[in-house]
């Protein structure tokens, strides 16, 4: 760590940003979001006296939907996920483009699959995505990929709670946050939806993250 002006700069962190597509209008457009995010994030920490500074790796992913097929295989994902500091995974409606078609829920399992194998720990990875909900979706999804045909997710969801959830298609209603439905954050973009703060808390001194949850909730929760 060393001073930096008035803050402390705690160090470089490197950021890969998995998405699933290969447009590279939606690359771009996803680049300049998650870039405008990582900003207002770092803004939020410097107004602790923290500094950490970004740098993003964008990799795109061609998966076909209903399909993982070469998923856990992709040349230079691996690569990649070692040299990354912290992973972020969004689906091509991440994209505020609402034109664009929206993919079936494999396309989220895409970066899981490929690292799947130890390298990266479960609360290393972080999901933009249809939900924030997405843990009781990911074994709906492995679920309906085993069984292969014309499941999906969501059938699988509506087969395990039927009482629960209704529509195979619009789940996210019952199992997502409140007030939401699948179509939330496409229609809003998904350049109003910050990264959590508490995303970056495993990166900053134990001293510094004291200072900032003791702020954030009045005590800290870590004496």
């Amino acid at each position: 760590m060393e001073e930096h002006g008035v803050f402390q700069l705690i160090g470089v962190i490197n950021v890969l940003y998995v998405i699933g597509t290969l447009s590279r209008v939606k690359i771009s457009t996803m680049r300049k979001d998650m870039d405008a995010k990582l900003s207002k994030a770092r803004e939020q920490l410097l107004s602790f006296g923290c500094d950490l500074r970004f740098n993003l790796t964008i990799f795109p992913l061609d998966v076909p939907s209903g399909s993982i097929h070469g998923s856990s295989t992709t040349p230079g994902l691996s690569e990649a996920v070692l040299e990354a500091d912290m992973h972020i995974f969004g689906g091509n409606e991440a994209s505020p483009d609402t034109m664009s078609p929206v993919p079936y829920e494999p396309n989220y399992l895409a970066y899981y699959y490929a690292t799947e194998d130890g390298m990266v720990a479960n609360d290393h990875r972080y999901v933009i995505g249809k939900t924030t909900g997405l843990g009781i979706f990911l074994p709906a999804v492995a679920e309906a990929l085993a069984r292969g045909g014309d499941w999906t997710g969501g059938k699988v969801l509506r087969e395990w709670f039927p009482d629960v959830v209704k529509d195979h298609a619009d789940w996210h209603a019952v199992v997502g946050p409140e007030a939401t439905s699948r179509s939330t954050w496409m229609e809003k973009g998904y350049s109003e939806m910050p990264l959590p703060l508490i995303w970056f808390f495993r990166f900053l001194p134990w001293h510094e993250l004291h200072d900032i949850q003791t702020n954030m909730c009045g005590t800290s929760g870590l004496d």
